[in-house]
């Protein structure tokens, strides 16, 4: 009768493709892994899907919606797509199942160390401040209903408009983000560092409103 030290250790030497102790598509070694054919084929084919991406994205700048494709362009995107999918589902089904194995029998764990108060200050402080710097480099067009128009989309976007809900959204991350860092900073007793946050919270949320009151929504 097999013990559960016994069956720890099997589980731990099962090969994630078959599941098997023993198997033939993947043998566990111990000394130093030289390259394979296996190997070569990983990097041809992390190369074709480099690929693939570029050449789809070249075709979404190619094509407009009311574009009239040949039946057989339609057939072969279909077709790759349909491809891509079954290989994506294949590799998500496996890691997640090997994940599943890992927390099951608490392999791959690795214990985090716990944030210092100075640390989570800091990263807080970091954080709102690179919200402000994303926030205060958009430009809202007082138009919201030009950004749903085709017509104007694109040039908007390329004069430095963004959607003027977009914009907003932003200026209320930016000073959410500011008040979480005032209110650690308070906690550590840091004053100025906390009415720092405090003045930038302020700008924020009076930039949001400001583009609210100005916009037709």
């Amino acid at each position: 009768m097999k013990t559960f030290r016994s069956i720890l250790t099997e589980m731990s030497h099962r090969c994630t493709k078959c599941h098997k102790v023993e198997c033939t598509c993947k043998k566990i070694k111990t000394e130093a892994v030289t390259p394979t054919a296996d190997d070569h084929d990983t990097h041809m084919t992390i190369s074709l899907l480099k690929s693939t991406v570029m050449n789809a994205q070249r075709l979404l700048g190619m094509i407009q919606s009311d574009d009239e494709l040949p039946e057989w362009c339609h057939s072969k995107i279909t077709l790759a797509q349909d491809y891509i999918d079954t290989v994506t589902n294949y590799m998500e089904a496996n890691v997640n199942e090997q994940t599943n194995i890992n927390e099951l029998f608490g392999m791959g764990k690795k214990k985090t160390p716990e944030e210092t108060p100075q640390a989570r200050l800091g990263r807080l402080s970091n954080h709102a401040n690179l919200e402000s710097e994303w926030a205060n480099q958009v430009k809202a067009h007082p138009d919201a209903s030009k950004f749903h128009d085709e017509r104007y989309h694109d040039d908007l976007v390329d004069k430095g408009y963004v959607d003027p809900e977009q914009a907003r959204g932003m200026h209320w991350g930016a000073q959410q983000a500011h008040h979480e860092a005032a209110h650690e900073a308070l906690k550590q007793e840091n004053y100025e560092l906390a009415k720092h946050h405090v003045k930038w919270a302020e700008k924020h949320g009076k930039e949001a409103d400001r583009i609210n009151a100005n916009c037709s929504w």
